[in-house]
C-alpha cells in the first residue's frame, strides 16, 4: 500500500503563470489519447466556485480534462482510450 500523500492545495498560492511541465504533460495526454481528451484549462487565477478561497488552478498545478464523443472527431474507442489515460494517471500520480 502506498504511503498517503499530504494534499497541498493551495498553499503555494498564485504563481502567476502555467507550469511549463504541466502543460506539457498536458499536450502530451491529447495527443496520445488521439482526440479522446481534451484539455478544458490549467492555469487561472480564480477563487473556487461558490467561494473566496483560491482555486488550485491558480497555482499552476491543477488541469480539467474531459472526454467528449463528436460524431466528426476523435477515434471509435475514444472513451476507452480516455478511460485508460485517466487511470494512468491515477497510477502514477506520485511521480508526476
Amino acid at each position: 500500500m502506498r504511503a498517503k500523500r499530504t494534499y497541498t492545495g493551495n498553499k503555494d498560492g498564485d504563481v502567476g503563470h502555467e507550469r511549463p511541465g504541466l502543460t506539457e504533460l498536458v499536450k502530451h495526454l491529447v495527443y496520445l489519447s488521439g482526440g479522446a481528451l481534451w484539455n478544458n484549462g490549467t492555469y487561472v487565477n480564480r477563487p473556487k466556485r461558490g467561494s473566496e478561497s483560491l482555486s488550485v488552478h491558480a497555482t499552476g498545478r491543477a488541469v480539467d480534462l474531459s472526454y467528449r464523443k463528436t460524431p466528426t472527431k476523435g477515434l471509435r474507442n475514444g472513451r476507452a482510450i480516455a478511460e485508460h489515460m485517466a487511470d494512468f494517471l491515477v497510477r502514477h500520480a506520485d511521480e508526476l
